[in-house]
């Protein structure tokens, strides 16, 4: 990770070999003298995928991945058949084997909690899944626990629209990588904020639409040597990227407002150019 806490976890495993990623690379350089080996220097991205795929290519040149999709998410025959049963049952009638979906595309909506300021509005994420069912896509508005309050309220909201599924407090994260996987032959999208599952979406193959604010997005963003992604934010604060997690322009509003500047038309621009 390119700090101390991981440098001295390393040197007290008493490894003889103890190698780290691309030294230009650390967030407390200092704490690369635990290591003893390091990648040979090369032209990196600004992503932070990046030099962890260096570090991965030096130790194991045969296995890098190279693009969203290659990676191996460590699934079993079992969990994958799942995940397909999984998304059939949320989106009848898509077939995970299929790379193109009859008519319009599934798309996956995650929330973010209110009290993260890389979040969206929720009011923003229902009138997204209420435009995009109109327009014929078939919508599941998913949440995690830390999110769950939101997913019912907005369930609530909606309850009675037509094209529009709910999974509110998904927990397990092998049987989300499933799903996403198979959401991703069947064609979906995700439209999501930063987020552990926006990572693992695209890591599983997903096209994603990100609506990024404090965080810079050229770092933490999908990882998409394909360019098959997409980056909104909005360009009226010059404050961006901040890389705060409490937001000082407004620190008494439920969500920073260079987030709540992105607005549901241009997420709908976004799915609709896919």
């Amino acid at each position: 990770q390119g700090n101390w806490k991981s440098a001295i976890a390393t040197r007290l495993t008493g490894a003889r070999r103890r190698v780290g990623m691309l030294r230009e690379r650390w967030r407390e350089g200092a704490a690369a003298r635990l290591c003893n080996e390091f990648p040979a220097p090369d032209a990196l991205g600004p992503h932070a995928v990046e030099p962890i795929l260096s570090l991965v290519r030096w130790l194991a040149p045969d296995h890098a991945p190279g693009a969203p999709g290659d990676f191996h998410l460590g699934l079993s025959e079992a969990e994958s058949k799942a995940g397909a049963l999984e998304l059939s049952e949320r989106f009848p009638g898509l077939r995970p084997e299929c790379a193109q979906a009859v008519g319009p595309r599934p798309v996956l909506l995650h929330l973010g909690c209110p009290d993260n300021p890389r979040s969206w509005p929720v009011a923003h994420f229902g009138q997204v899944a209420k435009q995009l069912a109109k327009a014929g896509h078939l919508v599941l508005v998913l949440s995690g626990p830390a999110e769950a309050s939101q997913g019912r309220q907005l369930a609530a909201e909606l309850a009675g629209e037509s094209g529009i599924t709910h999974w509110p407090d998904q927990r397990d994260l092998r049987q989300l990588a499933a799903f996403f996987s198979a959401a991703a032959q069947g064609g979906a999208t995700l439209v999501s904020a930063d987020s552990g599952p926006m990572h693992l979406a695209w890591a599983s193959g997903l096209d994603v639409v990100l609506i990024a604010g404090p965080q810079d997005a050229r770092a933490t963003g999908p990882w998409a040597p394909s360019g098959s992604h997409q980056v909104l934010q909005s360009p009226d604060f010059p404050c961006m990227p901040c890389l705060k997690r409490t937001c000082e322009v407004a620190p008494g509003d439920s969500f920073a407002p260079c987030m709540a500047a992105v607005t549901p038309h241009q997420v709908l621009d976004a799915i609709a150019s896919k």
